[in-house]
């Protein structure tokens, strides 16, 4: 397109009436675009969505890769395997050169899964956030329907709420009581009110534009309708680069823990491959010159060194983290970043909603309060000429903005069942606001808990407030009875309040009305409009648990996790539907509400929140208290929020969790997790995902250091050995090219799978961990269990060897100085070779079976699932590993003795016990896990830590532990005294 319309450049918006850009932009107001005509704007503007950054392409990623201090570690090595020969005067020899090919080989491996990795993580992020496209409001043909942002056109004619934010550049048409707020985009910190009057003011900044709405704001207070001025790139922050913000990858905390890992790790590999260059250099009695053999012993020290180091956990992490990811959102979980997963998985308290996420959000109305009595709302009979029942049902259509027609449910579903209601007495909603035209509202806030509007009823200007019970009576003084006028005084409220109280028990929501006729001479504030009315009657509500919450609360309770109500309800409503869903128990069998916790200090609160696990009639701040509090206990808090005041609580939590089907924009953008379903039980099952990931990462750990510590302690055995007996002749253990191998072999082809592995159930057992759980935390019995038999194993293989079958093993000479190799220790060393690099491929699979946080019975323990990435690296790795013994030339490269040196037969023998040494190892590594279950099962029930972690019992504990400290602290007082 190299001609851009003239309205996109309109500079002059704000000058215009509505019924000049109405006509300069085509539209209707009454009937907004067409189908037709917004697919032709499209196409010519192109989507509504700001330009995308460049992205970094692949080789720049891979090169990036490459200066890893991983990869620089390793990189250095193989340089100096090339230079410090040619520094010292001579050639590299053909033994060198396969050493110094495999180091880079591995360096470009990495890199290369590294890269793609890194790619395939982008691209997954991506798909994640294609998820969470935010919807607007719009009116097309007549009739309101919700579309993706993305699709929004000039000259389209929208609609916005409270928590929304601005879609795209837009001229208000109508604004009762709207406040945006802009600070994203002009600075002001506060959020500015919004009217559709002309701004007279000459060439006006951004900040003075009262008229218009910005796109990437959001409504902080009010409603609003609007047309279409600008889109996307078009749009004032599409033309400010500065305020275009690009999502950045983070490194979560557990990367972080892995970083400082993997740099001890590498000063331990420093000082044993110092070790190793000490015992090759000195200790060894070889047929080299000075020169040669300190080069040998150098590069054989620093591959040994960098073999220690496990290389390919970052890429493990990144691998697990996206599985994760993607898992996660065919569960309904969508993680706006990575980061995200682990935290959920180490959440000990959820502070969840209860409308959506603990309820099914589908409200439906049980009960009818008028005249003082109570109706089913099957025997509510209906009268368009009765006072009571017109106010109630249609002052209530009246006073809510939702719209109910078929499949088109467009609203809060509170509102949403009004409409339902109002649908038993073909009421159409959207019919009767034309004929009763609202002129004037209040919106609700979470404070006041009331919404009030203004509408022209039979030439009168009516009033209608609807919100919670408690909050209504308080201002009203009226009461109508049966089409009668009188006070209402103190002893009725209470009366009403009584006849309530069953209701409320019932778990069902209590909510009123309250109507006036406003004076001539009012004036429209709040103060004149929420004042002196008159109480009509009220609905009562239900929206049903769902049937999988309690066994969800059931699930967190089992896993350690304690669940925590906070509802907009009545504190008698809350407490009923807490006890229905099992977060109200024998512990926590009290609830408290936002009134009761102002008036509570921050001490009070903490000894409150030892009973309550309800709390009701919150405000925001009161939400962002209760996280505070909890997280200055140690605890690590999840927060569910829908709403624009939500956010801060949101932002405050260890994980903000916003609800992807009623919750605001704003909720969304503060949250690090957004559900798509508002599913109590789907929080669940991220926090089981974010413990398996955790689990792999842990298991990858045990495996890559328990591997390369078994070899690194095996190849200073053979060189201590080789130097005590003084055996004749070059005595480096292993060769630069079999400790390399390992890296391949065990670090990239082994070790990965275990990100792939399945999900397993039996991590619900845990208890959660703590923040600054170490990540060796039941592991380091893992890694020391591998390191030993490993290294036991090689050993006696070398032994074994060495005093068998290479005792008439000659030695030969290599290089092209024919220096002189010895054949027993080349033999021997080669035996323990084959345990070291076969041994992995047995255990692998048993790496991480063990439970180690609980103990879990036989009964419930998980059958192994097959993961088939696994099964086909093993075998790789086996098949890999034989023709490195066997196949001619490729044989001499790993160092293998050749038939001249070693008859095929005692070659052969020697593999095939070597080998079964390997399964040796997995046998032991089965039966110290099994002898491990056996020793828990018989202790289990007295020690705590392992026992099955039951909720009530942790709680129990927690009693005992604060009585035996309240009492050591009276004794200390009565001591001082």
């Amino acid at each position: 397109m190299d001609k851009k319309p003239e309205v996109k450049t309109e500079k002059r918006w704000y000058a215009m009436s509505n019924e000049e850009i109405c006509e300069k932009l085509k539209v209707n107001p009454a009937v907004g675009l067409t189908d037709q005509e917004a697919k032709t704007r499209l196409k010519e503007d192109g989507e509504n969505k700001l330009n995308e950054p460049k992205e970094t392409n692949a080789f720049v990623i891979f090169l990036k890769t490459l200066i890893d201090p991983l990869a620089i570690i390793m990189l250095l090595a193989g340089f100096l395997s090339i230079i410090l020969p040619l520094a010292l005067g001579r050639k590299i020899t053909p033994a060198e050169i396969p050493g110094i090919v495999v180091i880079f080989g591995v360096v470009i491996t990495n890199s290369v899964i590294a890269t793609f990795q890194e790619l395939k993580a982008r691209s997954s992020l991506k798909a994640l956030q294609s998820l969470t496209e935010s919807k607007v409001v719009v009116l097309r043909d007549g009739k309101q329907k919700e579309i993706n942002t993305e699709d929004l056109v000039r000259g389209d004619i929208v609609y916005l709420e409270t928590g929304k934010f601005v879609p795209a550049d837009i001229h208000i048409i109508e604004a009762p009581q709207l406040k945006v707020d802009e600070s994203a985009l002009t600075g002001e910190s506060l959020p500015v009110e919004k009217t559709s009057d002309i701004v007279t003011v000459k060439d006006p900044v951004l900040g003075d534009q009262i008229n218009i709405g910005f796109m990437s704001t959001y409504v902080t207070n009010g409603r609003a309708i609007g047309v279409v001025i600008a889109t996307g790139p078009y749009s004032a922050v599409g033309k400010i680069a500065e305020s275009i913000k690009n999502t950045k990858s983070r490194q979560s905390p557990l990367q972080k823990k892995l970083l400082q890992l993997t740099f001890w790790i590498s000063i331990i590999a420093f000082v044993m491959g110092t070790a190793v260059f000490m015992i090759s250099y000195f200790a060894s009695d070889s047929h080299l010159d000075k020169t040669d053999k300190l080069i040998a012993s150098l590069i054989f020290s620093i591959s040994a060194g960098i073999a220690l180091i496990p290389e390919s956990l970052m890429i493990i992490v990144t691998i697990s983290l996206s599985v994760s990811a993607k898992k996660l959102a065919t569960r309904n979980v969508i993680v706006k970043g990575f980061e995200a997963i682990e935290t959920l998985g180490a959440v000990d308290v959820i502070c969840s909603d209860k409308t959506g996420t603990l309820t099914q959000n589908r409200m439906t109305i049980e009960k009818i309060f008028v005249n003082n009595e109570t109706y089913d709302v099957n025997d509510f009979k209906y009268n368009a000429k009765d006072l009571e029942s017109w106010s109630l049902v249609n002052g209530m259509i009246l006073c809510s903005d939702a719209i109910s027609e078929g499949n088109n449910r467009i609203g809060d579903p509170t509102e949403i069942a009004i409409t339902d209601w109002g649908h038993r007495y073909k009421i159409n909603e959207v019919k009767l606001r034309e004929d009763y035209k609202r002129v004037d509202e209040i919106p609700f806030d979470s404070e006041r808990k009331l919404m009030t509007t203004v509408n022209i009823v039979n030439k009168k200007r009516m009033v209608y407030c609807k919100g919670a019970l408690d909050q209504l009576l308080e201002i009203c003084t009226h009461v109508n009875l049966n089409g009668k006028v009188i006070p209402l005084t103190k002893e009725m409220k209470e009366s009403i309040f009584e006849k309530m109280v069953p209701l409320l028990e019932s778990a069902l929501r209590v909510l009123g009305l309250a109507v006036k006729e406003l004076p001539a001479n009012a004036k429209d504030t709040e103060k004149d409009l929420e004042t002196n009315l008159i109480f009509i009657g009220a609905i009562a509500m239900m929206d049903p648990p769902r049937r999988e919450a309690r066994l969800a609360v059931s699930r967190a309770h089992e896993s350690g996790i304690r669940v925590i109500m906070i509802t907009g309800d009545h504190k008698i409503t809350a407490l009923a539907i807490g006890k229905r869903l099992g977060i109200v128990d024998d512990t926590y069998n009290e609830a408290l509400s936002g009134s009761e916790m102002k008036a509570l200090t921050d001490q009070e609160l903490i000894n409150k929140l030892k009973h309550v696990n309800v709390f009701a009639r919150v405000n925001p701040e009161d939400k962002t208290r209760i996280v505070e509090i909890l997280e200055g206990q140690k605890d690590i808090v999840a927060m569910t929020g829908d709403g624009v005041n939500d956010a801060p609580s949101l932002t405050k939590a260890d994980i903000g969790i916003a609800m992807g089907m009623t919750g605001t924009d704003v909720a969304k953008e503060a949250a690090n997790v957004i559900l798509t379903d508002d599913n109590f039980a789907t929080i669940i099952s991220g926090v089981r995902e974010g413990r398996n990931v955790y689990e792999k990462i842990k298991t990858s750990i045990a495996f890559l250091l328990g591997a390369n510590f078994a070899q690194m302690f095996t190849i200073l055995f053979i060189l201590a050995f080789a130097a005590i007996v003084k055996t004749e002749g070059e005595t480096v253990a292993l060769g630069t090219i079999n400790v390399l191998w390992h890296i391949l072999v065990v670090e990239t082809l082994l070790a990965v799978p275990i990100s792939l592995a399945h999900s397993r159930e039996t991590v619900m057992s845990y208890q959660p961990r703590s923040k600054r759980e170490s990540v060796f935390k039941w592991i380091i019995i893992e890694i020391i269990s591998i390191t030993l038999f490993n290294t036991l194993f090689a050993i006696a293989a070398f032994l074994i060897t060495y005093y068998t079958y290479a005792k008439d093993v000659s030695s030969w000479g290599v290089g092209e100085n024919n220096w002189l190799v010895n054949g027993r220790v080349a033999t021997s060393s080669m035996a323990a070779y084959v345990v070291i690099i076969f041994a992995p491929i047995f255990y692998v699979p048993l790496v991480g079976q063990r439970n180690y946080t609980v103990y879990v019975p036989k009964e419930k323990r998980e059958k192994i699932r097959i993961n088939e990435w696994m099964v086909g690296a093993m075998v790789l790795a086996f098949v890999l590993n034989i023709l490195t013994l066997f196949v001619p030339g490729l044989n001499t490269i790993f160092n293998v003795p050749t038939p001249e040196h070693l008859p095929t037969g005692k070659m052969t023998i020697i593999v095939f016990y070597s080998i079964g040494l390997s399964i040796l190892v997995a046998v032991c590594k089965w039966g110290e896990t099994w002898i491990f279950h056996w020793i828990y099962q018989k202790n289990h029930k007295q020690d705590i830590r392992i026992a099955t972690f039951d909720f009530a019992k942790k709680q129990k504990r927690d009693k005992i532990k604060q009585l035996y400290r309240e009492t050591r602290a009276k004794a200390k007082k009565i001591r001082q005294e």
